[in-house]
Order: structure tokens, then sequence, then C-alpha cells
């Protein structure tokens, strides 16, 4: 069994991944974490100030190709960027797994990210709200199931995943 994640930053990707891949007891990909270890940055604001964000969409569109092609079954957080590059949209949609759209309105995301400033992209709201925008297309596009996460925890969010999945 192969799931991913998608949404926008703040959604809840990383902590129902979390739950979902212990429940089940499947590997955990965060694709986030993934990069940092690969490049050896203490966080994705710091390669974004030293590599830019180009160069951090190219590793993550490297590691996404590597982590479909496992053969081991997992449960993979995607960052919420991920969709951006029309490669990684078509990897995603014509993989055989299971994609899951955590959708979350900017309004509770504003309120999740208020004291957050580990997120290059949500420093400035207008450009933030842009891009939730633009993603959410995206997002649906690629989506088997979408939850809504405004209306969830994140325990009853993982719950319905794992719901969806035994029917």
């Amino acid at each position: 069994m192969k799931i991913v994640l998608v949404g926008f930053m703040g959604s809840g990707k990383t902590s129902v991944a979390e739950i979902v891949a212990n429940d089940l007891s499947l590997k955990l990909i965060e694709l986030d974490r993934e990069i940092l270890t690969k490049t050896e940055y203490a966080s994705v604001a710091e390669l974004f100030k030293a590599e830019g964000e180009q160069a951090f969409r190219k590793i993550e569109s490297e590691l996404l190709e590597k982590t479909l092609d496992e053969d081991d079954d997992f449960v993979l957080s995607t960052g919420g960027g991920i969709l951006a590059n029309n490669y990684n949209l078509l990897l995603l949609k014509e993989s055989d797994l299971s994609v899951f759209y955590l959708k979350t309105s900017f309004n509770n995301i504003k309120i999740r990210l208020a004291d957050d400033k580990s997120r290059p992209l949500f420093l400035d709201l207008n450009r933030a709200q842009s891009l939730y925008q633009e993603r959410q297309d995206r997002y649906q596009e690629v989506a088997d199931y979408t939850i809504d996460t405004d209306i969830f925890s994140i325990q009853q969010v993982a719950q319905e995943i794992k719901l969806i999945l035994c029917q």
C-alpha cells in the first residue's frame, strides 16, 4: 500500500502521515525531511536562502521520483508546493497509489502558521494566499480522495484515511 498526502502548507500532512504510518505499520517518508537530509541544511528556509526555490524544487522532484519507484509500502507526506512542477503532477497521477488531498481553508492555515517563521513561502501573506489559490485545482486534480481538515482533528483525518483504505 502506497499512500501520498498532498495539500497546502499547514494542512496537517506530516502529523496525519505519522499517525497513519504508525497505525498501519508502514514506512513514513516526509519529503521535506528527506530533502534536508540530502542537502544537509538545517531547514527549508535555510535551503531557500542559500540556493533558492528552484534548487529546492529540483531536489524535491528527484526524491519524489525515487520514492515512487520504491518497492516498499509507505505513507508519503509531500511539501505544499510539490505540484508546482508539472512533472510531479504527472508522476502522482500516473502512479499506482492512493493520493489524499488534505483540504484546508486559507483562514485556518493562517491560524495554524501564525507563529511559524520556518516557512519561507508563508512570510508574505498576500503571496501565500496567491499560491494557495493557484494550487487548489492541482491538488484536486491529482487526488483520489479529498478530506476537509477544517472539520476534523488530526486524529480524525488519519482515521478517515484508514477507513477509506479499508473499504
